[in-house]
């Protein structure tokens, strides 16, 4: 469930405290996925951090399903390609059914 490298711009220096919080993100997202039941391909929790250089971008803390990206840039110009991005920005979920049935560049990851 935690399959990222350490960003430790984003996330500070490895602490047992921070050890323990991804733990208990990885517990929070297998308890989705059992209540989900099989349909779930994949679940993640996400927070949005300031880097180094104080750009805001959204980072993914636990998660179970396929390897993917792990940092989201918080611009319009790239939520434009990625659902994650434009779902932080505007503060709205958005459920991807069937990413087979969505329309031809229609964005849902980046």
């Amino acid at each position: 469930w935690l399959a990222l490298q350490w960003n430790a711009a984003a996330l500070g220096m490895p602490s047992c405290s921070a050890t323990q919080r991804l733990w208990r993100l990885g517990r929070t997202v297998e308890r989705l996925v059992d209540a989900l039941g099989p349909g779930a391909d994949w679940v993640g929790i996400y927070r949005v951090v300031k880097e180094a250089d104080g750009t805001k971008s959204l980072l993914k803390e636990a998660y179970r399903g396929s390897t993917s990206r792990g940092l989201f840039p918080l611009t319009q110009e790239f939520a434009a390609g990625s659902n994650n991005s434009t779902c932080a920005l505007t503060r709205r979920a958005k459920i991807v059914q069937d990413t087979a049935k969505m329309k031809d560049g229609e964005p849902y990851y980046e």
